[in-house]
């Protein structure tokens, strides 16, 4: 399933309509306001998937990094941020973990000089731990890495709460939990055409598991449902509601145990470019990029998936033997941060937690699809069914006995609808090639 190329492309151009009205003497200038006014000076612009971030050099040996999340590409943004101060300020009030230390921040329409949102933080050394490949480091290095990305999970999953949702600023700017746990995914499927808060409002949080999982497989129906180009044929069609029908029976499995907590905060987009490491050392020096974390029921603090170097799509269609013989070493290197922590009764060990999960493969898949909406086909044709259905059973007799079963109509009705979104988003995608110069195309998916 592709993007909604033509609302992306939309909101590209409104992007680089804002990217324009940023100049960097005022940044310099916004920058300048919280040091006294001193001059300073930029670096280069660094560009991410949803931030303008500039280093700033002071005379008196001060760097920071002002960020500034680009509309356009960040659909919920001003929300986005909140979270982010928010989870900075208590990460870094309660752990010891190397996060950066904020030194201002504005929203959109303000009176500071750009009129931008932007948040202004301590600048971290350090390369992104994405210049180096997992399966290429030494059994040292690999297990030197792991322990620090233990102790970070584990430092964070030692934050419990008592609902699920994500954290903001209240009237003083203190943290608090009463924000709906949005996540970067789902910030994407907004651009896509996906009415998540209508499922999911802002102001809402969760008591539960169950019914926080309830939500997000509604999420995932609702992107087959209202994304224009969600399907390319009536085959496709059938399959992709044939799975999610299928799914929705089995979501409680996979979160077994513990369903009214812990719950627990993760990073929310815990991937190497976000890891900064000291290339001599080993050592992490930060982690950045907080905007999407949030407050989940402990089953979902999983394993990183990139072990093995490969996203989720590509771990889902690999062997994956290689990346839970790692998960193992990961939760081994967990365990033993646990025994060094104070010993609590009452505490629910993360480290058995995805012991379980991992234990029974098909609860950590229910989990990543619940996690990761953008690859739900994916993982459920190749991780999935064919662990639930009959051996003799082939994919396409499992839709076929879908098709004709409790949901056949409700399926046609939806395949007959989505096909004319389909043809309709193919009449606006090449009109709008038609009037590109060229004839080039308004993105980067096929229609």
């Amino acid at each position: 399933m592709d993007v909604d190329s033509l609302n992306r492309t939309a909101n590209r151009r409104r992007a680089e309509e804002w990217a324009k009205t940023l100049t960097r003497a005022a940044i310099r200038k916004l920058a300048s306001s919280f040091n006294d006014n001193k001059n300073c000076t930029l670096g280069h612009q660094l560009e991410g998937s949803y931030n303008l971030s500039f280093p700033v050099h002071f005379g008196d040996g001060k760097r920071w990094l002002i960020r500034f999340p680009v509309p356009g590409k960040v659909m919920c943004l001003e929300e986005k941020l909140r979270s982010e101060i928010a989870t900075m300020k208590l990460v870094k009030e309660r752990t010891n973990l190397k996060v950066p230390a904020i030194i201002g921040w504005g929203f959109s329409g303000g009176s500071h000089p750009t009129g931008s949102a932007f948040i202004l933080m301590e600048y971290l050394d350090g390369q992104p731990l994405g210049f180096w490949k997992i399966a290429e480091l030494s059994d040292e290095k690999r297990s030197y890495l792991l322990h620090q990305l233990a102790d970070i999970m584990l430092s964070l999953s030692d934050l419990r709460f008592d609902r699920i949702g994500s954290l903001t600023l209240d009237d003083e700017n203190r943290p608090v939990l009463k924000n709906r746990p949005l996540s970067l995914a789902q910030d994407g499927l907004i651009q896509d055409g996906v009415n998540i808060s209508k499922i999911m409002p802002a102001n809402r949080t969760f008591s539960s598991a169950d019914k926080y999982a309830e939500c997000l497989s509604r999420i995932i129906r609702a992107r087959l449902e209202q994304q224009r180009n969600s399907i390319y044929d009536v085959e496709d069609g059938e399959q992709k509601a044939c799975a999610r029908y299928l799914f929705e029976s089995i979501i409680n499995t996979g979160l077994q145990g513990h369903r009214g907590g812990p719950f627990v905060l993760i990073h929310g987009d815990f991937r190497r470019p976000n890891i900064l490491i000291n290339p001599n050392t080993f050592d992490i020096t930060g982690v950045v990029d907080w905007e999407w974390a949030r407050i989940v029921p402990v089953q979902l603090a999983l394993p990183p998936f990139w072990l093995t170097d490969l996203d989720v799509k590509g771990l889902a269609e690999s062997d994956t033997g290689p990346y839970f013989a790692q998960c193992r070493m990961f939760i081994d290197c967990l365990r033993q941060h646990e025994v060094a922590r104070p010993n609590d009764e009452r505490r629910v060990l993360l480290s058995e937690t995805m012991e379980n999960m991992i234990a029974e493969q098909s609860r950590f898949w229910i989990a990543m699809c619940l996690v990761y909406p953008y690859d739900f086909d994916t993982i459920y044709w190749e991780q999935i069914d064919p662990k639930r259905r009959p051996a003799e059973q082939t994919e396409e007799e499992q839709v076929a006995q879908c098709l004709h079963g409790f949901h056949a109509e409700e399926i046609g009705r939806l395949v007959q609808r989505k096909m004319c979104d389909l043809e309709d988003y193919r009449r606006q995608f090449y009109s709008c090639c038609t009037r590109t110069s060229g004839g080039g195309t308004p993105g980067t998916s096929s229609p």
